[in-house]
């Protein structure tokens, strides 16, 4: 870390300095990524298991919609990109309502 004004200015006025320098940033930063990896990993799989919880629940509340995957799927993207920041569980809670208009609907038979 550069501490004064003339460190800073010795740095700069020197090419081979300002490469090392810049070097010693670059692999300090991989070094810092590399120990927060397994952090994101651990917290990717925890994430995983509990939107794995959340559509296992939604499909035991809502075994209709066990053969519809793909447009309940569909309903519940739409949804969320349509509401920006919206709780996973409102999404859920959104796409069955939608869903059961969807699927309720007597022309949808004849179109699958």
């Amino acid at each position: 870390m550069i501490k004064t004004d003339e460190e800073l200015w010795e740095i700069l006025s020197d090419v081979d300095k300002f490469n090392s320098y810049i070097s010693s940033v670059v692999e300090q930063a991989k070094r810092e990524m590399i120990l927060l990896v397994p952090e994101i990993v651990v917290k990717h799989i925890q994430d995983q298991h509990k939107y794995k919880k959340i559509v296992d629940k939604f499909y035991s509340d809502n075994p209709e919609f066990r053969k519809d995957k793909v447009l309940i799927g569909q309903l519940m993207n739409k949804i969320a990109a349509d509401n920006p920041g919206l709780e996973i569980s409102e999404v859920f809670k959104r796409t069955a309502v939608k869903a059961k208009k969807v699927l309720g609907d007597k022309d949808y038979e004849k179109r699958i």
